[in-house]
């Protein structure tokens, strides 16, 4: 029983973490970009969480959250946080794949300021 219940754990957290890696609920062979202002970013655990509010083609409002990179991501690769939380209320363009089921969310790809600079984000 001693060996039973640790290996059980095991598979069980493995399987959790497989299914949160997940990507099957976007559409990796399609890219969209979407431009637009973005309206806030949450450096949270376990993805960053980035909102832009958009047009859709009827014109209406539509607000976009893109899933990033975790937190940590962006101390390892030299990316200063604070150039997000700068950006709120101005203009991006987001670079995502897009989701399978048509909802405004994305696997974030790539920001792209309205200077031209950009970030890009390995998946």
């Amino acid at each position: 029983m001693r060996t039973v219940f640790p290996t059980v754990a095991l598979c069980v957290v493995s399987v959790t973490a497989l299914a949160h890696h997940s990507t099957s609920h976007v559409d990796t062979n399609r890219k969209v970009d979407v431009k637009g202002i973005l309206k806030g970013v949450e450096f949270i655990n376990p993805h960053a969480q980035f909102h832009l509010e958009a047009r859709d083609a009827n014109g209406k409002t539509v607000t976009w959250t893109f899933e990033g990179p975790p937190p940590g991501w962006f101390r390892k690769a030299g990316v200063k946080q604070s150039e997000f939380r700068e950006g709120i209320g101005r203009e991006v363009t987001i670079r995502a794949n897009p989701a399978r089921d048509g909802s405004p969310f994305g696997l974030l790809e790539k920001v792209i300021f309205a200077d031209g600079r950009s970030v890009g984000f390995s998946p």
